[in-house]
């Protein structure tokens, strides 16, 4: 290759895309709209089902040691944590699934190893404004502009869409059949009083105005130590509900009371350590397609699609780390 390949999106995808060309030896460039790498995933309920995605991890963080956890979720009802009910939607049915791994301390070390990698191929804070098939060219919105071998598109891909110049007829058919109706926002708070330590989700459900909302929530938080428990909870809304950003702070401050009533003793006496509001979730199952090079020259390296012979079942995580092993396969052959 002439000219490097650029990474798009600076998230779990992004960085293992810059890890394994790194690898390979093959230069590159990384972009990432916000200021900080890994940001999604650190929003996010992070879980695996496949011993094959655990095969991957280790080769990159070989250090790392994971556990197989077969303990149901929980929801909060009527003052008493009971059999969380059925899920209301694909990406729910992922966060509560049974069995799953899950490392054996948190996730931060596997990203700083990651960032570590990663952050000297990445430039931040820099917005595409359009990939021009025919020039072979990216153009940002600052006005600079870089000449690619191979674009490695790791955001959503209705971005996508929206700044390729050229044809993208099938990958408009492929997004017509994406749900990502929903938004959120994941919000860490910590308490003197936890809820029940338990590998899996918790759901804690709560009223807003004419809603019934379901937070889901997992446990980060050693549990042979007497710090204060630090849960992630991920709210899920409707986009069109979303978009308000003034209903979005009166939804979350009504969490955070309500939440405080059962286990904080006070909403001022709750530690609330990172918000983030999420604009698009994907409450669909990934859909099949005939390839990961949705476009011409440019790959799909995410979870909300896999090719055609790969397992249906994976999700998230797992369907991320099977599509790399494509990935990386597609790269050794291009070298």
């Amino acid at each position: 290759m002439n000219e490097p390949v650029l990474v798009i999106g600076g998230g779990m995808g992004g960085m293992l895309a810059s890890w394994l060309l790194d690898n390979q030896h093959i230069p590159h460039i990384g972009f990432e709209s916000s200021g900080q790498l890994g940001s999604d995933f650190l929003s996010e309920h992070p879980r695996m089902c496949s011993q094959a995605s655990i095969h991957f991890v280790q080769q990159i963080f070989p250090n790392s040691d994971w556990m197989l956890s077969d303990q149901p979720p929980v929801e909060f009802r009527k003052g008493n944590w009971v059999p969380a009910n059925a899920a209301s939607s694909p990406f729910e049915e992922y966060c509560l699934k049974t069995p799953f791994f899950k490392m054996a301390v948190n996730h931060r070390g596997l990203m700083d190893h990651l960032f570590e990698k990663a952050r000297p191929h990445f430039k931040t804070h820099l917005q595409i404004r359009e990939i021009d098939e025919k020039q072979h060219v990216l153009r940002c919105h600052d006005g600079s502009s870089y000449v690619y071998s191979r674009i490695i598109w790791c955001g959503e891909l209705d971005g996508l869409a929206k700044c390729y110049a050229g044809n993208k007829k099938e990958l408009n058919k492929v997004l017509r059949k994406v749900d990502c109706s929903f938004s959120g926002i994941s919000v860490d708070l910590s308490s003197e009083k936890p809820p029940p330590l338990t590998d899996n989700t918790l759901i804690f459900p709560f009223r807003y105005k004419d809603k019934i909302l379901r937070s889901l929530g997992v446990i980060w938080c050693d549990k042979n130590t007497d710090q204060d428990c630090l849960t992630r909870w991920l709210i899920l809304f409707e986009r069109d509900f979303g978009e308000d950003k003034e209903e979005v702070a009166k939804c979350l401050k009504t969490f955070r009371r309500e939440f405080a009533k059962e286990f904080g003793g006070g909403e001022s006496e709750l530690g609330v350590s990172r918000v983030r509001y999420l604009s698009a979730i994907s409450c669909t199952s990934p859909l099949r397609v005939e390839s990961l090079e949705v476009l011409p020259s440019v790959t799909y390296l995410g979870s909300q699609v896999f090719p055609s012979g790969r397992n249906e079942n994976f999700q998230n995580l797992d369907r991320l780390f099977d599509n790399m092993a494509l990935v990386e396969e597609e790269m050794m052959r291009l070298c």
